[in-house]
This record gives C-alpha cells, sequence and structure tokens, in this order.
C-alpha cells in the first residue's frame, strides 16, 4: 500500500471523521495541515461530511505572512474547500493575557476556530461539528517534553489527544496524531503538493522550535535514538492513568458533595464534608478539588499554588480563613465543611 492509502486507513480507522457531520480544519498551509486537508477531501465524499478552513494571520511578521494565506486559499480554492481568513495582533493578545507568544498564539486560534465552528453550527442543519489540527506523533513527543521542562503534573504527561472536547463542546480530533512526520513529507511529494514553511517553526526564540532543532536531536544522538518513541510511550501510559483517575474522582464527587444551584440549575456553590476530603488519598485531593471548581464553571488557571493553599486549610480544619482561587472563586471551612464558591460581590 502506497502512503496515500496507508495514511486514509489511518484516519478512517482514527474514528474521528463525524458521520453526516462538518470538519472545520485548521490550515496554515504547511505540510501537517495540508496533508490533512488533503486526505479529508479526498474521503469527503465517500463519508458524507463537509469540510471547512481556516487560516490564522499572527500578524508577527513583517512579511511573507499574506503570501502565506493567499496559498491557503489557493490551496482551497483547488480542493473545492470553504475558505476564512483571520488576521489577529497576537503579540498584542499575549501582552493582554499575560502570556507568551507561542501560548497566546494556541489560545487566538483555537478561539477563532470555535467561533467559526459555532457559526457553521448555527446555520447548517448538520449538528455535528468538529475541529480537526494537523498535530503529528513528532508534535505530540515535543509537547510531552516541552510540559516537562515547563513543569508539569502527571496529567499533562498525557499530551494531546486524539479527541477531546474543548469548552464549547466542539470536539477537537488529531487524525495525525498516529503519523510521523517523515510520513507527511512523504505523503505531500506523492500527491506532488508543495507546501508552505512557517519561519516560525525554525524562529529559535519558540521553546517547541529549540525542542525540535536543537534539543531532542541532542538526546536522540547523545542518549537514546528512541527517545521520541518512549516520550509517546510516556504519554500512552499517562493517558490510561489519567483516564483512570478522572472517572473514580467523578465517582467520589458525586457520593460526597452537595451543590447547590441557581434558578436556572446551574451549581454555583458546592460543600463536602471536610473529614470525607481530609480522608481522601493525596492522590485524588487535588483532582476533587479542581473537579468541583470545574462544575462550579472555574476550567482554567488554577495552580498547584491554590490547590496547596486550600489543602492546607482543610488539613488546619480552622473556619474564618478562605484560599482565593482565580476570577473570584474561594475555598473556605465553616462548620465542618469545606465549601467551595463565588467570592461575594462587594
Amino acid at each position: 500500500m502506497n502512503i496515500s492509502g496507508m495514511l486514509k486507513t489511518r484516519v478512517v480507522k482514527s474514528d474521528c471523521i463525524p458521520k453526516q457531520g462538518q470538519i472545520v480544519i485548521g490550515f496554515s498551509g504547511g505540510p501537517d495541515s495540508l496533508c490533512l486537508l488533503h486526505l479529508l477531501a479526498s474521503l469527503r465524499t465517500e463519508y458524507d461530511f463537509t469540510l471547512h478552513a481556516v487560516h490564522v494571520n499572527h500578524s508577527l511578521r513583517a512579511s511573507g505572512a499574506e503570501d502565506d494565506a493567499a496559498y491557503a486559499q489557493k490551496m482551497c480554492a483547488l480542493l473545492e474547500v470553504p475558505f476564512s481568513l483571520s488576521v489577529v495582533d497576537v503579540a498584542t493578545e499575549a501582552k493582554k493575557l499575560g502570556q507568551t507568544i507561542e501560548e497566546a498564539g494556541r489560545v487566538v486560534r483555537y478561539r477563532i476556530f470555535t467561533e467559526v465552528a459555532t457559526e457553521i453550527a448555527c446555520a447548517n442543519s448538520r449538528k455535528e461539528v468538529r475541529i480537526a489540527v494537523g498535530h503529528t506523533m513528532d508534535d505530540q513527543a515535543e509537547t510531552v517534553l516541552m510540559r516537562i521542562i515547563r513543569g508539569t503534573g502527571t496529567d499533562g504527561l498525557s499530551g494531546m489527544d486524539v479527541r477531546r472536547s474543548d469548552e464549547s463542546g466542539f470536539e477537537i480530533i488529531r487524525p495525525l496524531i498516529t503519523t510521523e512526520r517523515r510520513e507527511i513529507e512523504s505523503y505531500c511529494r506523492e500527491n506532488a503538493l508543495e507546501p508552505k514553511v512557517d519561519p516560525s517553526n525554525v524562529d529559535q526564540r519558540y521553546l517547541r522550535s529549540r525542542i525540535r532543532a536543537e534539543l531532542l536531536p541532542l538526546l536522540k544522538a547523545e542518549y537514546n535514538e528512541g527517545v521520541r518513541d518512549n516520550l509517546i510511550r510516556l504519554a500512552t501510559a499517562a493517558a490510561q492513568d489519567r483516564d483512570f483517575f478522572a472517572e473514580e474522582t467523578a465517582q467520589m464527587i458525586h457520593e460526597a458533595v452537595v451543590f447547590d444551584t441557581d434558578e436556572s440549575g446551574h451549581p454555583v456553590s458546592a460543600s463536602m464534608v471536610l473529614k470525607s476530603l481530609n480522608s481522601l488519598h493525596s492522590a485524588f485531593c487535588h483532582r476533587v478539588i479542581r473537579g468541583v471548581f470545574r462544575q462550579l464553571g472555574l476550567k482554567q488557571d488554577i495552580s498547584s499554588v491554590h490547590i496547596t493553599g486550600a489543602l492546607s486549610l482543610a488539613h488546619k480544619g480552622v473556619g474564618g480563613k478562605i484560599a482565593e482561587f482565580p476570577h473570584g472563586y474561594r475555598f473556605r471551612i465553616a462548620q465542618g465543611k469545606a465549601i467551595f464558591e463565588r467570592s461575594p460581590i462587594a
């Protein structure tokens, strides 16, 4: 079987394609996204789904970005795929969010993908819309190593999922996550595709670029030639552990936590018998706290500092003190219970 047939089979078996659904694909014009776009375009009739490509200009380069956008639009026209272009000042967004350029770029891209997916879902009777991105096996290894360097818990070692739901309910799919970068390059050659290469991918100011160009090759050459595959195995094992802990944590919250709701039925606060929280194994304590706040609406920006502060109050068991969490949430002890809530508005 040639590389095209092999990758088509792999994409189909990934269980990412929605039946009679729609796929919004992030399309930079680079090898990975071009390969994915071409693959999906070749499968859409047989599997009855539609495609819509989204290209994001991050406004980080003085020249070349407009050419990349024009190329992306041209390729979509050739493949008869609807195309959207978004221009965003990512450097300004990074300052506003207090993040690196890399982090802000990712936030902006997924925000735009979700906006387009929402528009398509509202305008079309086909209800299921998925968002496809072209991450590969090599990207997975780089992600795991980058998270180790930056500092991560065991859940972070799981890397990127083949499928996951975003905060808006759309599924993010990565049909190429088990495909090697060299296979992507072979596919492009076999199909006479000439992708654009984003200079930022080799820009040494960015951590991922340095990991790709310097650290992984060094580890492979000087320490272990199988380092990439070992990182992939680590991610797979960590994902299995994460999923197990998630199921157990959900059951614990269901059995031990009481939620108070507003008139519309949305949880606004929660309580748990303090002894129950303190009796949990340490592997579950932080997961339960995160899980409860997630159900109350706090789904990001919780750090280990916040968790440590809450657990310190819980172990002391003294009322009257508060552990502040991001975005107006807090944890406190009262009458033998752990209370999770939003801070009262003054």
